[in-house]
């Protein structure tokens, strides 16, 4: 009989303890389930579960001011990074989608479009040295069409794949020289036209930014160099 008795109050003992600790857990104010207001400070992207307004929320990587849907980041929002990146722009599905502005810590600003967190679409970056780049990205390089100006007035205006210069596009150098043409790998290479700002002009084949294959070289005073070239030197011989 002693023996019931004592298991009959152990098993009271446990069920009370198993109660109150359940109850706690329900009602900690810092639990996910929790429900915080609009304007108010949450200390992580938990506690925006559900969540639909304007607030103020805090994430690993930094803190974020804006629109949320469902407990994501969707509508307008500026993103403050602990890097001290930031982003101010269009939000969807908790990603950078839409217009915006991305400002890197060491001064680099890109303002254009933006699909799921990388820069892609048109847009427009501004280097800290003062270089320009306006046009088509893809996964956050420049890819398509677009003109990189540089701070010593050099300006590229033509075809872009994975951030160099590929395909047709016109160089205009600060000298005041300009080449039109063909590029391969950022260089110089097919068929194009380099055109010297004394008159001088070369038509014909390009490698590795050399005159090289058949080309046409008129000078400004009318000699004519036409053949093939090796190594920026015309093997023909002029014609007057």
């Amino acid at each position: 009989m002693l023996v019931i008795l004592i298991a009959v109050v152990l098993i009271a003992a446990v069920v009370l303890i198993l109660f109150f600790t359940q109850k706690k857990d329900t009602t900690d104010p810092g639990s996910a389930g929790s429900t915080v207001s609009a304007g108010t400070t949450a200390t992580s992207s938990a506690s925006s579960e559900g969540f639909t307004g304007n607030r103020t929320s805090g994430y690993p990587d930094g803190t974020y001011t804006g629109d949320f849907v469902n407990g994501q980041r969707s509508g307008s929002g500026v993103m403050e990074f602990t890097s001290g990146n930031k982003y101010d722009g269009e939000w969807k599905n908790d990603a950078m989608s839409g217009t915006g502005t991305f400002t890197w810590a060491n001064g680099d600003v890109y303002s254009g479009d933006f699909v799921d967190n990388v820069r892609s679409g048109t847009g427009e970056m501004i280097y800290a040295n003062g270089d320009k780049y306006e046009g088509e990205y893809a996964n956050s390089e420049k890819s398509g069409t677009g003109t990189y100006t540089w701070t010593n007035g050099d300006v590229y205006s033509g075809n872009w794949e994975n951030n160099i210069r590929s395909g047709h596009g016109t160089m205009v150098f600060s000298s005041g020289n300009r080449y039109d043409g063909n590029w391969i790998d950022d260089l110089r290479s097919g068929t194009g036209t380099y055109t010297w700002v004394n008159g001088d002009e070369y038509v014909g084949n390009w490698e590795n930014n050399i005159r090289s294959g058949y080309g046409v070289m008129t000078f400004a005073d009318g000699t004519v160099n036409e053949g093939t070239w090796v190594n920026d030197v015309c093997i023909g011989q002029p014609i007057p």
